[in-house]
């Protein structure tokens, strides 16, 4: 059997091809390697050489090819892979036109209505019934990630029952933006409606996990003011690039940086543009002041408004680059 190359941004459905692949074979035996197993290029090497008329059939599947060092690619695409032997290459890009390939895409984040027929049709293959609005209030509470709403699925089918969205929203991690997140965002993007949404967040939320996410969220900023140089526009291919190397996630990421969705309805601002490492690392410390002043007695709507207050006089000084 030959070299397979399954690539495309779906790692669901190379999953689900593997599985597949697998099931309609008997006695095989199937070796899942990683970039960071020691020994991996021993084992392929050992297993494409030592062959014998009574060797079982073997699957290599390479899981994470694209995180393989160069040397160690170019050594196994030059491999003679004998016939007992299939090898499933991982990649997020095609290897080459000479190498069986086949696709796995997923849509992108901007294409609601192609993820709520992929919703759909995820449900439909559990055998999952459910009311009409469901798929959309699991797109809008998980987000355009295909193993989140897979493994979301997968804890949805326990429930053995027609699915509403009323007897789901117990069950179903949240992963898009919250509303605590928003809160955070209405301040970076200084936002004047964030302070008729104060009294909400004060109410809904513990003071330990307002202090964490609004640190949480100028750090991630600050992260990126020093790893990504200023630009008017992004693409989604850029984002996801920056989402990857820098591990935050890739929603926050585009709002950060002014990515506007098709269908949203307002223009992110991008952060880049208004903020400076050395500013930032002054807003960091007024929320480690916030937390100590918390833990002294003080009064946390106070504290926050003036947190708000030393955010938006930077406004005055705009326009940096």
């Amino acid at each position: 059997m030959p070299l397979i190359n399954l690539y495309g941004n779906s790692e669901l459905g190379k999953e689900f091809y593997v599985k597949e692949f697998l099931k309609n074979k008997n006695n095989v035996e199937y070796l899942r390697l990683y970039s960071d197993d020691n020994d991996k290029l021993d084992i392929i090497t050992e297993k494409t050489i030592n062959i014998s008329l009574f060797a079982p059939e073997s699957v290599i599947d390479l899981v994470d090819f694209d995180n393989w060092k160069s040397s160690e690619r170019k050594q196994i695409l030059s491999l003679e892979i004998p016939e007992n032997i299939t090898v499933f290459v991982r990649t997020e890009k095609q290897l080459s036109k000479k190498i069986k390939s086949q696709s796995f895409t997923v849509p992108n984040p901007w294409e609601k209505f192609k993820w709520l027929d992929y919703i759909k049709n995820l449900l439909e293959n559990h055998s999952i019934k459910y009311e009409e609005n469901v798929p959309e209030y699991l797109f809008d509470v998980v987000g355009p990630n295909e193993l989140a709403l897979y493994n979301e699925i997968k804890k949805l089918k326990i429930l053995n029952m027609r699915l509403t969205v009323n007897g789901i929203k117990d069950y179903v991690h949240k992963y898009a933006v919250s509303k605590l997140d928003e809160f955070c965002f209405m301040i970076s993007e200084r936002n004047k409606q964030v302070f008729s949404m104060l009294k909400d967040i004060l109410n809904d939320y513990e003071p330990v996990l307002i202090i964490g996410a609004l640190s949480k969220h100028f750090i991630s900023l600050f992260n990126l003011t020093l790893n990504v140089p200023y630009k008017e526009k992004f693409n989604w291919v850029e984002i996801s690039k920056i989402s990857k190397e820098l591990g935050i996630n890739t929603s926050k990421v585009a709002r950060f940086l002014g990515f506007k969705f098709k269908g949203q309805d307002f223009m992110p601002l991008n952060h880049l543009k208004v903020y400076t490492p050395d500013f930032l690392k002054e807003i960091i410390k007024k929320i480690f002041t916030i937390d100590r002043a918390i833990k002294l007695g003080g009064i946390l709507e106070v504290e926050i408004i003036d947190f708000i207050k030393v955010v938006f006089e930077e406004d005055k000084n705009e326009n940096l680059h």
